[in-house]
């Protein structure tokens, strides 16, 4: 560090900096209102990645290779990236989300933080892929599927896995899991989930064909990460446990609290803002809804500021319902109205290359997508294919009208974050007019 000073040009200050200096502002998404500047600090970043690899233990790290395709303005990018370069790792920038599926079979990288609508879209593709092969075929990838989850469920439990089973592990990798895995580069083997909730069938479909998918829960004001999926004995269906230095209680209305070293210095020039997050004994207010497990694990059961209540006076919470429905792959986007409603209605975005592949197999005539979503095949299909979705759902809960939206909702317009979340407020003020027309 001497040398360096001493070569440094004088035209320049060499400054130390402190753990509680600041090192960047990040603005939150807005989901709920409007964005604010979070300030994180330099120990909020180091500590926090040191707690990282406390937890995680991972072993040989500087010759893993991460694929950053996630907008380093959204803080678990952001995070994930420096943190990888910390430990030594390398990370390839990929300017465009859309080159995706291109970028992973060129760069081949071992690590990557994706949201759940990247798992939603290789799900489903997967899925629909298997559908359409022969009856051999489809039996073939129930048993692959079948021996990945045995084999997953005895390593996430540290279970030694029989001569027999590791056999027909090898099989089912060779016949249907390694294609899979090369579609996605062929070496990706640990993938941090975040940005919002992941459906448990997803998590386990993941680690059958052996790709660990590690969900975790934070925010911007925690420097990201709060608790996750260790490598083993985690929860399926839950948000994992603390980091190292973290600490969760559940206050009131079930509000999931927090303190630890990854809580922000503060909102950049809001002081009163800053305050109301803040209990009077120093815990972050998350603004999510959760418990703890008997095994120490959070359940996230859905943002406060999001609980829906019916006229009829039921509650419902719309991401366990929207993960179902956008888990098909017919589904891209969808939004749930139903506060003050007399029943749950929805604006849907349809997986536009899916549904063009059904209007060819069905020989109905494409013009324009504002006149296919009108079409009455087109919206007959999708009313039985959400009906089937929802089938095991409380009736309250159930979507009873729908309407086909024309394009996606866009981050240009302002309509969904950086990592893909839909802007409740501003689809609900925007498309005011569709959504009374439903009631």
């Amino acid at each position: 560090m001497e040398d360096f000073i001493a070569k440094a040009s004088p035209e320049f200050e060499y400054c130390t900096k402190e753990n509680e200096d600041t090192a960047t502002i990040i603005y939150t998404s807005g989901t709920t209102g409007s964005p604010k500047g979070v300030m994180l600090t330099h120990g909020n970043f180091i500590k926090a990645f040191d707690a990282h690899f406390e937890f995680f233990k991972f072993k040989n790290f500087e010759e893993e290779l991460s694929l950053a395709f996630l907008p380093l303005t959204h803080v678990f990018e952001r995070s994930w990236s420096l943190l990888c370069l910390y430990g030594g790792a390398r990370v390839y920038f990929l300017e465009d989300p859309k080159n995706i599926s291109k970028a992973l079979e060129e760069v081949k990288p071992t690590m990557m933080c994706a949201v759940p609508r990247f798992f939603q879209k290789v799900y489903a593709g997967v899925l629909e892929k298997a559908e359409e092969g022969s009856g051999v075929k489809k039996k073939i990838f129930k048993w692959a599927l079948q021996t990945g989850w045995q084999t997953a469920e005895l390593k996430r439990n540290e279970k030694s896995i029989p001569l027999d089973l590791k056999i027909k592990q090898t099989i089912a990798d060779t016949l249907v899991f390694s294609k899979i895995k090369d579609r996605m580069g062929g070496r990706l083997w640990f993938l941090p989930c975040g940005g919002a909730s992941l459906s448990p069938e997803i998590t386990r479909f993941f680690e059958s064909v052996g790709i660990h998918v590690t969900v975790g829960y934070g925010l911007t004001e925690t420097t990201a990460t709060l608790t996750l999926f260790p490598l083993t004995r985690f929860e399926h269906g839950s948000s994992g446990r603390p980091l190292p230095g973290v600490e969760i209680r559940i206050g009131e209305n079930d509000e999931i609290q927090a303190r630890g070293n990854g809580i922000m210095k503060g909102y950049y020039g809001k002081p009163e803002e800053t305050q109301k997050v803040f209990t009077g004994d120093g815990w972050f207010k998350t603004g999510d809804a959760g418990k703890i497990d008997d095994n120490g694990n959070l359940i996230i059961t859905d943002r406060l500021k999001d609980l829906m209540k019916t006229s009829n006076g039921k509650y419902i919470a719309p991401q366990p319902v929207e993960n179902l429905l956008t888990n098909n792959n017919f589904i891209q986007q969808i939004v749930l109205i139903a506060e003050g409603r007399q029943f749950v209605s929805a604006l849907i975005v349809p997986n536009f290359e899916f549904l063009r592949d059904y209007l060819r197999k069905n020989n109905i005539a494409f013009t324009t997508w504002e006149d296919i979503v009108k079409n009455e095949k087109v919206n007959d299909f999708y009313k039985k294919k959400i009906k089937e979705l929802q089938s095991d759902l409380s009736d309250y809960e159930k979507v009873k009208k729908f309407t086909l939206m024309p394009s996606e909702f866009d981050i240009s317009t302002g309509e969904i974050t950086p990592t893909l979340k839909v802007k409740r407020g501003v689809v609900l003020k925007k498309y005011a007019a569709l959504i009374e027309e439903m009631y």
